[in-house]
């Protein structure tokens, strides 16, 4: 077959293709949307326009007449009355009292009472408040009594602390003797290191030593000294006398060791071993001395030389 032949039967077969697929969109018509309806909308006829405008004055009425004492006018009108709400539709009126009501006679003793209106009630100022009354300065508390000396034979003292850094303890000690407080120094050995133990007193009874305490406090504000009760001296017997405590250990090793330190000094130096709630203690002391006032004065030689401060006590 004829090439030309073949390009124009493809040709004819092309356009009845296009002729099938366009020429029924073009005849048919386009269906109907559904769903889409014209609705027909009633709307009521206006209201006929029936307004009535009014012009509301916007000055301020002039204030009520007064009289001469300030007192507002009283006048006899009566107060006007207004219909309720059932004859809303109907005129409102003003009725007079006067011609409507018949007059009563008033009896003879009865004074008149005289209406006032709305209008003319006189609106009292608001009383001034009172000015606040000045508050009084308090009166400044006494200042508490200083706390009485330390008795040497007093059973209770101030704990004002342990401390690991003795020459912190020793620089509170001083600023504690300058108020007047009588220190006492205690070496010991917390968990096998020194320390130095700071005591007030001590005092005869609890009061004086709750007063030194509250003194402390004032001194350093930091410290939270604490109120203590010695072991009750025992008096002395014939053939007893007194001693220097220095010290106070839970090992016996570190009261060896001050012991030693001691007597190389030249002091006689020995431990006691005292069985208490917390365990065996091994107290350091010096002496015995048969009177007191020789053992004040080895304490006092004491605290010269090595810096202790030691307690009197019945020995043995």
């Amino acid at each position: 077959m004829e090439s030309g032949l073949k390009q124009r039967l493809i040709g004819a077969a092309v356009l009845v293709a296009l002729a099938v697929i366009f020429l029924p969109m073009l005849l048919d018509t386009p269906a109907p949307q559904r769903g889409a309806e014209d609705v027909r909308l009633d709307l009521p006829t206006p209201p006929p326009a029936d307004f009535e405008t009014r012009e509301l004055p916007l000055t301020v009425p002039p204030a009520p007449a007064t009289t001469d004492a300030g007192k507002p006018v009283v006048t006899h009108d009566v107060v006007a009355t207004v219909d309720t709400a059932k004859d809303r539709h109907a005129p409102s009126a003003v009725h007079d009292a006067a011609s409507t009501a018949p007059e009563a006679e008033p009896a003879s003793d009865a004074k008149p009472v005289e209406a006032v209106t709305a209008e003319d009630k006189a609106v009292e100022p608001p009383a001034a408040e009172p000015a606040p009354a000045q508050p009084k300065p308090a009166a400044s508390s006494p200042a508490s009594p200083p706390p009485r000396a330390a008795d040497r034979n007093g059973r209770f003292v101030v704990r004002v602390g342990s401390f690991g850094n003795v020459d912190n303890a020793r620089a509170l000690a001083r600023k504690l003797d300058a108020a007047g407080l009588k220190t006492r120094q205690e070496t010991i050995r917390i968990d096998g290191k020194p320390a130095l133990r700071l005591d007030v007193g001590p005092y005869a009874g609890p009061a004086d030593a709750n007063a030194a305490r509250l003194a402390a406090q004032r001194v350093e504000p930091t410290l939270k000294p604490q109120v203590i009760a010695l072991d009750a001296a025992t008096p002395a017997v014939e053939g007893s006398g007194y001693a220097v405590q220095v010290g106070a250990f839970s090992k016996q090793q570190d009261a060896n060791l001050l012991r030693d330190r001691l007597r190389n000094g030249g002091f006689n130096a020995f431990i006691a071993v005292t069985d208490t709630d917390a365990g065996r203690l091994y107290r350091v002391r010096v002496g015995p001395e048969l009177e007191r006032s020789r053992a004040e004065a080895l304490a006092t030689r004491l605290k010269d030389r090595f810096r202790l401060s030691g307690m009197i006590v019945n020995h043995p």
